[in-house]
């Protein structure tokens, strides 16, 4: 019976770690809209269409 009850103080022990990092942890954000926004060189422009399918029956457009 020991045992659970030096098990039980411990998992209370995380629990009460974890709620009280949790309220001392819990202010809003700041906003940072201060800088400018560059666009990304990063993302690739999209890819063209691909061209429109060609079926043995059916002309195909340009």
């Amino acid at each position: 019976m020991p045992t659970l009850w030096a098990l039980g103080a411990l998992l209370g022990g995380v629990i009460l770690v974890l709620v009280v990092l949790t309220l001392t942890h819990m202010d809003t954000p700041v906003d940072r809209t201060e800088a400018p926004v560059a666009p990304s060189t990063v993302v690739p422009a999209k890819p063209a269409a691909p061209p429109p399918a060609c079926f043995p029956l059916a002309p195909c457009r340009p």
